[in-house]
């Protein structure tokens, strides 16, 4: 039996240039990435190159539980025949089969674009595999590689020592180390699926490759290479979109707020005014400043709030501006024993004591002279 090939390509511009020509010449296309951003992108991608004109249909966490797309999803087969391009995140979620009549090849072209450490490659491998019958499929997937231990016992150990399996936790020995049951089901099969995990994810694309041909395709490697990306106009177009939404979203009440919150909280899916409106508010009330345009810009990653809220926990530990006992230093005070260790310390104060062991603070506060380069 003749060999079906996959295609993985070394440049993802490449790839991107790829997916505009084949929507270009009316192909239709399946796009899946474990990126919601990065299928936004290409969404927009497909409309500036492509236009307006191209029928799509978009899944994403932000929609996936939206009536319509759940209806689309509940008769994929016939309703993926009234659009030409499919493109969407795992959350078009595990079920899903786009298994033709007569092995009709209706999707000329999958497209795959993959970031590493998020997924395993038989995650990947689950994604691409969803249309039965592909007229051809190209991959893309980060080549980057980790070197986090796999080892089983090493991972038992840090689980054990980390308190995710509490049961299994005996107490502490003489020694300052965790005892606990090496035994225990639980600890055992959450050690040994974590070592799985990470194996993969050390070497995304190498067992991909490897399980692609165990299931009895080739694999061909395509050299191409593109100068730019048309993607990267794409996302500078939505983040400049982005920031007018969150700059002209209203201020909410409080009752409006909570209302807003409890909605989240419960995994409601809100609307893109909703969202941009609880973002902003949700922002101004955790920082205590108004959004501008200069904090859209630093929270373009997501991040900033997160990194707030950490350095807000960590400061009143440290002593900047404080009469009294250095409280970082009695963190430190039993790791100066033999074998001494601090034991449940929560993260704040764990980054406190790092950051003193690093250099970056004294009993003087912070020594703004200090580089880590690492």
């Amino acid at each position: 039996m003749h060999k079906r090939a996959i295609y993985l390509h070394k440049s993802r511009a490449f790839l991107e240039r790829e997916v505009v020509a084949a929507v270009k010449r009316g192909e239709r296309c399946f796009i899946v990435s474990n990126s919601k951003k990065y299928i936004k992108a290409v969404h927009r991608m497909i409309l500036m190159e492509c236009g307006d004109h191209v029928v799509m249909r978009i899944v994403t966490s932000d929609n996936s539980r939206d009536d319509a797309i759940l209806r689309f999803l509940a008769n994929v087969k016939e309703e993926f025949c009234r659009i030409q391009v499919l493109a969407g995140t795992p959350s078009i979620g595990t079920g899903i089969d786009m298994t033709f009549p007569n092995e009709q090849r209706l999707v000329v072209r999958v497209f795959v674009f993959f970031y590493p450490f998020i997924n395993t490659h038989t995650d990947i491998d689950q994604q691409l595999c969803r249309v039965r019958h592909p007229g051809r499929v190209d991959v893309w997937i980060n080549p980057a590689t980790f070197n986090f231990t796999s080892n089983v016992d090493v991972i038992m150990d840090d689980l054990a020592r980390s308190y995710a399996v509490p049961r299994a936790v005996r107490g502490i020995r003489p020694d300052g180390m965790v005892d606990y049951d090496r035994a225990d089901p639980l600890l055992n099969l959450y050690a040994h699926v974590t070592a799985l995990q990470r194996a993969s994810k050390n070497r995304l694309v190498e067992l991909f490759c490897a399980l692609r041909v165990a299931n009895g395709w080739t694999v061909e490697w395509v050299d191409g290479a593109a100068s730019t990306s048309p993607v990267t106009a794409a996302r500078e177009i939505l983040a400049a979109e982005r920031a007018e939404k969150l700059l002209a979203a209203p201020l909410l009440a409080n009752d409006d707020y909570i209302e807003l919150d409890r909605k989240i909280q419960q995994g409601a899916n809100l609307s893109d005014e909703d969202r941009m409106s609880y973002e902003r508010n949700h922002f101004e009330r955790t920082v205590g400043l108004p959004l501008d345009a200069r904090l859209v810009e630093l929270n373009r990653d997501g991040k900033l709030l997160d990194r707030i809220i950490t350095l807000a926990a960590v400061l009143p530990l440290l002593p900047v501006g404080r009469q009294g006992p250095d409280l970082v230093d009695a963190l430190l005070q039993p790791t100066t024993a033999p074998k001494g260790r601090l034991h449940k310390r929560p993260p704040e104060q764990l980054m406190a004591v790092l950051i003193r062991v690093t250099g970056l603070t004294s009993a003087d506060g912070f020594d703004d002279k200090a580089v880590v380069s690492v």
